[in-house]
This record gives structure tokens, sequence and C-alpha cells, in this order.
């Protein structure tokens, strides 16, 4: 069974995951796990989730954005 999931208000997702993706609805938030080593998380507005670890900011936001597009085939 199917189960309705509300969407998250924009106010709300901002707090947690303030960098906004290039893909709607959805956000990023990025930390430095270690010395050079960042995890980025990103998150929509319905609490679906992606994530990626390494040392290179931009080829880890590209790898989250194609997991999104992945995800929104589906």
């Amino acid at each position: 069974m199917k189960k309705y999931i509300s969407k998250i208000s924009e106010d709300i997702i901002k707090k947690d995951f303030p960098i906004q993706s290039k893909i709607n609805d959805w956000y990023f938030k990025l930390t430095e796990t270690s010395n050079g080593v960042f995890e980025i998380e990103g998150s929509d507005r319905y609490g679906r989730k992606v994530s990626s670890t390494g040392t290179y900011v931009d080829e880890l936001v590209i790898e989250c954005e194609n997991n999104i597009k992945s995800i929104q085939k589906k």
C-alpha cells in the first residue's frame, strides 16, 4: 500500500539543507568531515535523500545531481 507523504515547506528544509540545487525542490548541505574530505547530502521536499563523499566538491555535486536524475526517472 502506498503511503501519502506531504511536501516539506521550503523554509523548513532550508534550515537543514541551505544550498539550493540546480534541480527544482532539491537542497544540499556540505560538511568537511576531515581535512580536505567533504560529504555532501541532498534532500528534496518529500524527504528523499542522496549523498556522496570525496575530495572534490564540484564532482560531488555532479554525482549527487546525477543520482537525483536517476531517482526522478523511477
